[in-house]
C-alpha cells in the first residue's frame, strides 16, 4: 500500500479528528495528516513511536473498568529484571500486578515513594483480597507521589520539545532508596513517546552534540541495549582530542566490556515479565510457543537489542509464526551485536595505544 493510498482512505477520519481535537476544519488531506501527526506527538503516553509498539500495547481498556481484583496468581519465574529493596514495588510481585489489573500502572507505583520501601510494602500487605479499586487508590495516594499529566493540548504542544530534555530532581539524589532509578549528575535527552528516561543506543545518535551525555552511561545496571558506550567515547575523543577525558573513561569501558563477557555471552539472566509491560508479557508467556520463562527472557533480550520487536526474533513456522508468541531471541546469535563487540575491543585497544603516546 502506498502512502497516497493510505492517506486517501483515512481522509474522512482525519478531518473528524482535526475537528474534534483542534476545533477547526482542515483544508486538505495533507493538512489533516499533519494535524493528526501533531496530535500523535502530543499524546505521547498512549501512542507508540514505531511499529513494534503494536506488539507492545499497554493496559487494555478492559482492565481499566475492573473495580475489584481477586488475589493474583503470580508468574512462576525466578529472575526479575531488577533487584534491590525497590524491586518488589516497581518490578515484580502483587503490588505491580494489581496496579496493572486496575489499569493504574503509570500512576501507581508513582514517581516517588512518600515512605521508605519497607513501610510501603507493609502497608500494601495489610490490604485484603478481594481488593476494591478505591481501596487500592487510597493506598497509592498515601504511599506515592505522582505528577498529573498535562491538561491542555496547547500547553503540551508548546512544552513537548522542552520535555525531551530532563534532569533528575534533587529528591532522587537525596533519597535514593525511595526511587526506582539511579540519579545521574548531568541533564539528559529522552527519545520521546512512552519513555521517561534516557536510553542507551538512542543516545548514541545525539552523542556528537556534547560529551556530557557519555557520563550518564556510567550508571547503567542490569539491563542494557546495544553496547555503544565505547563508540561514544571514541567519537568524542576524535572530535576533541581530550586525553584527560579519555583517560577517565578507560576504567568504565573496561568494566562494561567485562560485564558483557560475563552476563551476555550465552545465558540471559532475566526470566520474568517486564514491569513496564507486565500484563502483555504475562499473556505472551502463558500463550506462547515455548515455556513462559523462555518467552519472558527472550522478550527482555529483544528489548535490550533495541529492535523491539523486530520479526528477526520471531519464529518462522508454527501457528504463531511471525508474532511475539513465537519469540526466540535467546536461541539467536546476532551477528550485528558480535560485530559491535569486536569493534569495541578494537577501539579500546586504539585508545590505550593513544594514551601511551601522550
Amino acid at each position: 500500500m502506498t502512502y497516497s493510498h493510505l492517506r486517501n482512505d483515512l481522509s474522512v477520519e482525519l478531518k473528524v479528528v482535526a475537528l474534534l481535537f483542534f476545533g477547526a476544519q482542515c483544508i486538505s488531506d495533507d493538512h489533516c495528516a499533519f494535524l493528526l501527526f501533531v496530535l500523535t506527538l502530543v499524546n505521547h503516553r498512549s501512542v507508540g513511536d514505531h511499529a513494534g509498539i503494536q506488539f507492545n500495547k499497554r493496559t487494555p481498556d478492559t482492565y481499566q473498568r475492573i473495580s475489584v481484583v481477586y488475589e493474583p496468581d503470580l508468574p512462576n519465574c525466578t529472575e526479575p529484571v531488577c533487584t534491590g529493596p525497590l524491586a518488589e514495588i516497581y518490578c515484580f510481585g502483587k503490588l505491580i500486578y494489581t496496579s496493572w489489573l486496575f489499569g493504574l500502572y503509570g500512576k501507581c507505583p508513582g514517581e516517588m515513594m512518600r515512605n521508605p520501601p519497607d513501610r510501603v510494602l507493609n502497608a500494601f500487605k495489610k490490604l485484603k483480597y478481594p481488593l476494591k479499586k478505591d481501596e487500592f487508590k487510597t493506598f497509592c495516594y498515601e504511599n506515592f507521589v505522582s505528577s498529573p499529566y498535562g491538561i491542555f493540548l496547547c500547553s503540551e504542544l508548546n512544552e513537548i520539545w522542552k520535555s525531551l530534555g530532563r534532569e533528575f530532581i534533587p529528591q532522587v539524589k537525596h533519597f535514593p532508596d525511595r526511587f526506582p532509578v539511579l540519579a545521574v549528575p548531568n541533564s539528559f535527552v529522552v527519545p520521546g513517546g512512552q519513555f521517561q528516561i534516557y536510553f542507551y543506543w538512542d543516545s548514541y545518535w545525539i552523542i556528537k552534540g556534547g560529551g556530557f551525555l557519555i557520563l550518564l552511561f556510567l550508571k547503567l545496571t542490569r539491563r542494557t541495549q546495544p553496547p555503544l558506550f565505547t563508540q561514544m567515547v571514541a567519537d568524542y575523543y576524535s572530535a576533541t582530542n581530550n586525553a584527560t577525558f579519555l583517560s577517565r573513561m578507560i576504567p568504565y569501558i573496561d568494566k562494561e566490556l567485562a560485564w558483557w563477557r560475563t552476563n551476555r555471552s550465552v545465558i540471559a539472566i532475566t526470566n520474568c515479565p517486564r514491569p513496564e509491560n507486565y500484563l502483555v508479557d504475562l499473556d505472551n508467556g502463558y500463550h506462547g510457543d515455548d515455556k513462559s520463562t523462555n518467552i519472558w527472557s527472550s522478550i527482555a533480550s529483544a528489548c535490550e537489542s533495541g529492535l523491539d520487536f523486530s520479526s528477526r526474533w520471531f519464529g518462522y513456522s508454527g501457528t504463531q509464526a511471525g508474532t511475539k508468541f513465537s519469540i526466540r531471541t535467546n536461541k539467536i546469535v546476532p551477528v550485528d551485536l558480535n560485530v559491535l563487540m569486536v569493534l569495541n575491543y578494537w577501539e579500546f585497544a586504539n585508545m590505550l595505544n593513544k594514551l601511551k603516546e601522550e
